[in-house]
């Protein structure tokens, strides 16, 4: 080919300031503590010993000031001016992908940083998103930095950070005040080292909370495990009260055994976990005067779940998101599971050894690797040797008499290292969501609870037709009433008619003119929207019920049915309750008819800031919109079962408000 005639030219790419204050900023990031946090994160990689956090007039200025290392002119210019920078990479700090600052105009559109390093004059340099907008190119944006001769803030030698937010965004005070409960894990030598004061507004109420250290005393079942590869270094479960031990189990063998041979041999660096599980039978809080209302109020509803913290920070978008899907689990055996809402536990990550665990631009949970698949694999590896070795000590703790059970601390070991109690009198039986025990005591190992990873690191899938296994190793029938799928992946004709299932997971009896319908028996991980334990009240219009059921069995490879039916769940429950609060909405407009109910919902407050926030996020972002358009009106559109599962995940408290009031005909 000739090339003599060639005319070559060159180009540079280029960015628009869209790109800084959007799609790296406050369009990045869902939840405005996050944004917080990574300010907090910044200040502890300048090594800041104080930060303050002024929140006290958020909705004119937020204020953040830190003791820290403090910039320079050369800092200013070269690390914080570079967008996406990598000069924390690999060095153990906190921060990494280099765009955490722009953050800020998720809650402000216009901040000013005030700093002084040692040896440097304080300086002083403004952003203005409505200036930066200006300009066609970022790169073309220039803003001038001042230096204060006569420092305003740093005086007598001081150095450090202070931005101050102004030309605020609505923003949530109270999930900022919940997101933050929990920013560094307790005890760490992160918590101890560095002192965080937040001042919020006189008029906001904050709430009373257990320190994890005083709430876990009322937690009888504990374990600590800790790993790295695919070996367990330490294992350490325990049945104990108010630090009076009943029951310990050291490193089985068989156990350890076990996840040499099942995980693969992926390098995170040592991993620690630690599992606190409570428990509320009616007996055992009886007789140990255990205040559930309180623990479940002022610590569970802040810390229920597991979280995962790296170097002592704790990571979006797990913890109270049940990642390790135990409320699957939970499903066939809730006797036999832990329960993610009743479950203080968390996994502690070092940098740099766990740097192939990246986060998410979101700061959400972590990219999907064969990494997160090692590590989700493991955790649930070891919570299942976890509901093993605490399940025989379910009713013992519940029985009449079992008062006496922490007054006397001996512990009798038995050859496999495994401690027993003696009870000679009669169990009660246990709560309702606690089913009775065999004989023997002990759980039956099934194949399928976990899913094995093969050598490229990825679960192997299990099969979605795996009947439940009854102690004498065989297939339990499942109940005729209840439609089950066919080998030709269709569901046999469902019931005429679906009754209402109550919140406590039973149906309700309803005339003899309607069916009664059981909660779908659920094998592990069938990819369905909607969680067969998920119940609507008895007065939910029969359409909506319909759709809920056959959500909760329609399974992912049918994926355009699962998201047609979930945009018409959100619309119809939309459409039901604006009739329900006499609220006027468009039947043609979905996004403008929810945003309407929202701002109802939000105006008296009969749902939770944090839920509307979400949502409100989701529609602007236009995920939702794209869904929901898509879905309806578009024919080459192609849905994702991980975003409709997302998507159910953002609408579900909104569903459930909805169809929990009733319209009086």
């Amino acid at each position: 080919m000739k090339t003599n005639n060639l005319s070559i030219k060159e180009f540079n790419l280029t960015f628009s300031p869209f790109t800084i204050t959007d799609a790296l900023g406050s369009k990045a990031i869902e939840l405005d503590s996050i944004v917080i946090a990574e300010l907090i994160k910044n200040s502890k990689d300048a090594n800041a010993k104080n930060i303050t956090v002024d929140l006290s007039n958020y909705q004119n200025t937020i204020i953040i000031k830190d003791d820290g290392d403090g910039m320079n002119s050369e800092d200013i210019a070269n690390k914080w001016g570079v967008v996406a920078s990598n000069n924390k990479i690999n060095n153990g700090l906190l921060g990494g992908k280099g765009i955490g600052r722009f953050s800020l105009f998720k809650l402000c559109n216009r901040f000013t940083i005030i700093t002084r390093k040692v040896d440097s004059s304080e300086l002083e340099f403004t952003i203005d998103r409505n200036v930066l907008m200006s300009y066609s190119k970022a790169e073309d944006f220039k803003t001038e930095i001042y230096t204060n001769e006569e420092p305003k803030i740093f005086k007598n030698n001081l150095t450090g950070t202070k931005i101050i937010l102004e030309d605020m965004n609505k923003i949530s005070i109270d999930e900022i005040y919940s997101g933050l409960k929990n920013l560094i894990l307790e005890n760490s030598y992160t918590y101890k080292g560095i002192n965080i004061s937040y001042i919020y507004p006189e008029n906001f109420k904050t709430k009373t909370t257990i320190s994890p250290n005083k709430a876990k005393l009322s937690a009888p079942f504990h374990c600590v495990a800790t790993f790295k590869k695919n070996k367990i270094l330490n294992y350490y479960f325990s049945v104990e009260l108010n630090n009076v031990n009943l029951v310990k189990v050291v490193n089985p063998e068989d156990f350890m055994d076990k996840f040499n041979k099942t995980i693969p041999n992926i390098d995170l660096g040592e991993i620690k976990f630690e599992i606190n599980v409570f428990f509320f039978g009616n007996n055992f809080i009886k007789n140990y005067q255990i205040d559930k209302k309180t623990i479940q109020d002022q610590f569970l509803d802040f810390y229920y779940g597991i979280s995962v913290y790296r170097n002592d920070f704790k990571i979006y978008g797990l913890g109270k998101y049940d990642w390790l899907e135990l409320t699957e689990e939970r499903v066939d055996a809730p006797s036999k599971t832990v329960n993610n809402k009743q479950i203080y536990g968390y996994v502690e990550l070092k940098s740099p050894d766990s740097d192939n665990l990246e986060e998410k631009t979101s700061r959400e949970g972590f990219i999907r690797s064969d990494y997160l698949d090692y590590l989700k694999c493991a955790l649930k590896l070891i919570i299942k040797q976890f509901n093993k070795n605490s399940q025989p000590y379910r009713k013992s703790l519940n029985a009449k008499n079992s008062l006496d059970l922490f007054k006397d601390n001996t512990i009798k070991e038995t050859p496999s290292g495994i401690s027993t109690i003696q009870n000679d009198g009669k169990n009660e039986e246990e709560p309702s969501d606690i089913s009775t025990m065999q004989n023997d005591g002990k759980n039956e190992e099934k194949p399928s609870d976990i899913p094995t990873i093969q050598n490229d690191g990825k679960p192997e899938e299990t099969p979605s037709d795996i009947s439940t296994i009854q102690n004498d190793g065989k297939p339990e029938k499942t109940p005729s009433d209840i439609p089950t799928m066919q080998n030709d992946g269709k569901p046999e004709e469902m019931p005429s008619d679906i009754s209402a299932i109550q919140n406590d997971g039973k149906p309700e009896e309803t005339p003899s003119t309607n069916a009664t319908m059981q909660i779908p028996k659920k094998t592990f991980n069938p990819n369905t929207i909607i969680d067969p334990s998920y119940s609507l009240p008895t007065h939910t219009p029969e359409k909506i019920k319909r759709i809920v059921y056959e959500l909760q069995k329609i399974k992912q490879e049918y994926v355009n049915a699962q998201a047609l039916l979930l945009r018409c769940l959100i619309d119809i429950s939309t459409k039901y309750i604006s009739d329900a609060l006499t609220i006027e909405i468009s039947e043609n407009d979905l996004r403008g008819s929810i945003l309407k109910v929202l701002n109802n919902l939000s105006n008296d407050k009969l749902l939770n800031s944090k839920y509307i926030d979400r949502i409100r996020v989701s529609l602007k972002k236009g995920a939702s919109i794209n869904y929901f358009n898509g879905v309806a009106h578009e024919y080459d559109y192609r849905p994702n079962y991980t975003k409709l599962k997302e998507t159910w995940n953002i609408f579900e408290p909104y569903i459930t408000f909805c169809t929990k009031q009733k319209i009086d005909k």
